[in-house]
């Protein structure tokens, strides 16, 4: 694989997460990657079903799994 060319606002932030979580910059990227990867395939579990639901079905149950997503992050960050 070749190199791969970052720009200096990404690698300030890469620099700065490594520092926080006291770990390697090259963690840092390999985790993000890994959780991306993880996200895309719960995506793609879901888009069998893309169609099946009217449009107003659709956004009322999105907006239902996004509060209860957001619900659980405060939970969480107490």
């Amino acid at each position: 694989m070749g190199n791969l060319v970052l720009d200096n606002k990404l690698l300030n932030i890469i620099s700065s997460l490594a520092k926080q979580l006291k770990t390697t910059k090259e963690d840092i990227i390999k985790r993000a990657v890994t959780s991306y990867a993880e996200k895309m395939k719960q995506k793609n579990r879901l888009m069998p079903f893309a169609g099946i639901l009217e449009e107003k079905e659709a956004d009322e149950l999105l907006n239902s799994i996004y509060s209860s997503r957001q619900d659980k992050k405060v939970e969480h960050q107490l």
